[in-house]
């Protein structure tokens, strides 16, 4: 068969990336994977390094980075302005647990790409945002129930994940697969 054919010339040729993957498999409890949504049967690459829309594995393999971090990387991966103005900031320190006057110049640059927002928050991660987003749309519609597509993953709290147990949660969240 075809793709019996393909597997087998992934693993010949991905034999570091098999090694790393039989390692992970001994300490990550997502079957060597570090996230649920990274498995990729029999494995999936290890990378060494990124530059613009490229990306190497263990292997020599290059591959073209359609996902580039989630959406986060799109300048690609170490653009030389990021990688200049990261270097900055490091030696100035990195996480002051306080307010600084770079996130308003990030929030004032925000609001002039966007004219009709308010204000601006800031969030920690997607998860937050989301979780976020569920609340002002409740709050501003009065309905509790979430939509969610198959596959996608917007973080792990109990709206987002998808129900995995009966109750109220799971009850609010209605899961549909995608083209549907």
């Amino acid at each position: 068969m075809a793709v019996d054919k393909i597997v087998e010339e992934y693993i010949r040729t991905h034999p570091g990336s098999q090694k790393l993957h039989e390692r992970a498999v001994k300490v990550f409890a997502a079957d060597g994977a570090t996230h649920a949504n990274r498995l990729l049967d029999p494995f999936r690459p290890y990378i060494t390094h990124a530059k613009g829309s490229r990306k190497w594995d263990v292997d020599g393999n290059e591959y073209i980075d359609y996902v580039l971090g989630h959406g986060g990387l799109i300048l690609g991966h170490c653009h030389p302005d990021v990688v200049r103005a990261v270097q900055e900031q490091m030696v100035k320190g990195v996480h002051y647990g306080e307010n600084h006057e770079l996130e308003i110049e990030w929030a004032e640059l925000i609001k002039s790409m966007m004219p009709a927002m308010e204000r601006v928050e800031f969030f920690a991660c997607g998860q937050e945002a989301n979780m976020m987003a569920i609340r002002l749309a409740r709050a501003f519609t009065s309905r509790r129930k979430v939509l969610r597509f198959v596959g996608n993953y917007h973080g792990w709290a109990d709206e987002l994940s998808g129900p995995a147990s009966t109750g109220t949660v799971a009850d609010e969240v209605q899961v549909i697969p995608i083209h549907n």
